[in-house]
């Protein structure tokens, strides 16, 4: 067992680390009460259970002095060395209360104990620390009573709770130690592969601060190993056990164990189809085409020829297939497969992906049924172009004829000062409480351009024109708003956006796809125009997140 031996020196400013009496020597003289300390009164301080402190009282000229000690915790002879069992030195039969100057206090108790100090002196008496602690009158003597509070831990003991399919299927307590050699004992978890189950750590005992689940053939798809709630996967057949990991992280009184959970998880073969995720085909930054199926897979080869992919682009008036050079598992994650094609591929391109079926297994050995309706692939688009800062609105500015935003002008038509129909607004002001820019007129649409000044040069000239452009709004309802309009300056572009049938009262994504002539520059400007919304009321709406996605466009 671990001690700790914590000298608390009350009324001198001296700090002592041994156990015995005879190596303090006292001042010779003292010319008022002071204490150094590193239990305060009032303050807590922790250690385990099982572990010692020690307190020594070099106090000058009090008339009577004690220290008392909660019931259930023991006095130690001073003769101990750290390592000994601590037990062999409980002094039997002490009283709580004793004289001795210096005593050491083995701490059985768990939760809050209180170590008292009480002398008594002919005079007032003052601790001049950061918090002075001043003695009291009682009588004709002046009193110093303090507890000094140590916050004792009881050792970690892990409880767990184990659900499947939200019913309770195992348990481990605190008053349970089960052995890793007991397994012939243990009761059988029965899961089909690709199937899961839920660990829920309940511990109550030891107050542990965070925990590993260490379960053998589990995947954490969902969690992550440290979560107090932690759902696993189970792909491979095959029995598999598991334990968890209970610790105090620092700041705390140092604890750690680790409990082995008395249960053997059997994953027998799935009784359900091994199938594609639906809508999980995506293509990455490398142009690399990945899926997601119910399970894990086997590694295989040779299945190439039984993908098709088929490429659509409408404005270059491609429609071919293009062939499957390599299909295989992914490498950190076996419920997902990769394709690698044979040409390249562009973010405008349709991509549609079907399989006849063939010989892909999952590790249950189930094979992978074909879908012969094509499923559509999630291109890859690069980030924003724009700057994040003047797309989203973040930099704040103090002139209201900048619509109080960094970047942009609204100019002497915008509203008054305190009452703007252009302004940055956030927190509160803002329905997602983040900065964004809001429109406000009363009465129907107020004519007004916001200049979107600092948009000059944020393009990098890569040759190409051809952009997905976006923004979020908020449309407050009652406002019945029908067109917005958005303005490339040079080349002069104006862009429109039809509102009719955004949903009012909450944040959506407008997008659309914009050709150029040439690298767009100088403003990009938001124009509110009263003739193209003849129906609208009160107008309230918010902006935020402009976004210039720029697109490959195929030869």
């Amino acid at each position: 067992m671990k001690n700790i031996s914590i000298i608390i020196l009350l009324f001198a400013m001296l700090f002592v680390v041994a156990c015995d009496e005879d190596d303090y020597t006292a001042p010779d003289t003292l010319s008022d009460v002071s204490w150094y300390t590193g239990i305060h009164p009032g303050e807590l301080y922790a250690v385990n259970i099982g572990e010692y402190v020690s307190f020594m009282d070099i106090s000058q000229g009090m008339l009577s002095h004690k220290w008392s000690i909660d019931e259930g915790n023991n006095y130690l002879s001073p003769e101990f060395s750290v390592g000994d069992d601590l037990t062999n030195f409980i002094i039997a039969d002490a009283p709580l209360t004793t004289d001795e100057t210096t005593i050491h206090v083995l701490f059985n108790n768990t939760g809050l104990n209180k170590v008292r100090l009480y002398n008594t002196f002919s005079d007032s008496v003052t601790y001049p620390g950061t918090i002075p602690y001043g003695s009291v009158r009682k009588g004709d003597v002046w009193v110093i009573d303090t507890s000094l509070v140590v916050d004792v831990y009881q050792t970690i003991n892990p409880e767990v709770k184990i659900f499947q399919d939200e019913v309770l299927v195992g348990s481990v307590t605190f008053d349970q130690d089960p052995l890793e050699e007991e397994q012939a004992t243990w009761d059988t978890i029965y899961v089909e592969a690709g199937s899961s189950l839920k660990y829920i750590d309940v511990s109550t005992v030891g107050r542990s601060t965070k925990r590993t689940w260490n379960l053998k053939g589990a995947n954490f798809l969902e969690s992550k190993n440290t979560d107090s709630i932690a759902v696993v996967h189970y792909f491979g057949m095959g029995s598999y056990i598991g334990s968890i990991t209970a610790e105090r992280s620092v700041g705390f009184p140092d604890g750690k164990v680790v409990k082995n959970l008395p249960y053997i998880v059997k994953v027998i073969q799935s009784s359900q189809p091994f199938i594609v995720a639906d809508g999980s085909f995506t293509e990455d930054v490398n142009e690399v085409i990945s899926f997601n199926v119910s399970g894990e897979v086997k590694d295989f080869s040779g299945e190439e020829a039984n993908f098709t992919v088929h490429v659509e682009n409408a404005t270059s008036g491609f429609s071919q297939d293009i062939a499957v050079t390599s299909a295989k598992v992914n490498e950190d994650n076996r419920t997902k497969i990769e394709l690698e094609l044979a040409e390249v591929i562009y973010n405008t391109d349709v991509v549609t992906i079907t399989y006849a079926g063939g010989n892909i297994k999952s590790v249950d050995d189930r094979k992978l049924e074909a879908f012969t309706t094509p499923q559509k692939v999630k291109m890859n688009f690069p980030n924003s172009q724009l700057d994040p800062n003047w797309a989203g609105f973040e930099i704040s500015n103090d002139n209201w004829k900048k619509a109080f935003c960094e970047g942009y002008f609204a100019g002497n038509k915008n509203g008054t000062a305190s009452a703007p129909i252009f302004s940055r607004v956030e927190g509160s002001l803002s329905p997602s409480e983040k900065p964004c820019m809001n429109y406000t007129s009363a009465g129907g649409v107020t004519d007004l351009v916001l200049m979107g000044s600092n948009f000059k040069a944020m393009l990098p000239d890569e040759g190409s024109y051809t952009y997905q452009i976006s923004f979020e709004i908020y449309i407050e309802t009652g406002s019945n708003l029908t067109q917005l309009t958005t303005i490339v300056l040079d080349p002069f572009t104006p862009i429109t956006w039809d509102v009719t049938g955004v949903e009012e009262g909450k944040w959506v994504t407008l997008n659309q796809v914009v050709s150029f002539p040439s690298l767009p520059t100088k403003r990009y400007d938001l124009k509110m125009i009263s003739a193209d919304n003849p129906g609208a009321g009160d107008v309230k709406l918010y902006l935020d997140n402009h976004s210039f996605v720029l697109l490959e466009e195929r030869p």
